[in-house]
């Protein structure tokens, strides 16, 4: 990361996201799903992350963020 002159915002971003459909890598019918799921269980993380990160971290305050809900949705999370 240092070779490529990644900022420690850029790693923190790597490192702190997901893609909801890398949660079922192997799911033979995973082309079938319906969008809405996964915007639904994008929606649905970041509220986890959202409430379980102010618990552990209450002086903290991050971003959180759902993304790409046209076609790969994906939570991201970041320290402000």
């Amino acid at each position: 990361s240092r070779e490529a002159n990644w900022s420690s915002s850029d790693i923190e971003y790597v490192l702190n996201h997901l893609h909801i459909a890398d949660c079922f890598p192997n799911d033979p019918d995973l082309a079938q799903i319906d969008m809405d799921v996964y915007r639904f269980l994008a929606k649905t993380v970041a509220e986890m992350w959202g409430y379980r990160l102010r618990s552990l971290f209450p002086d903290k305050n991050f971003d959180i963020w759902v993304g790409n809900m046209d076609d790969d949705p994906a939570v991201s999370v970041m320290v402000k």
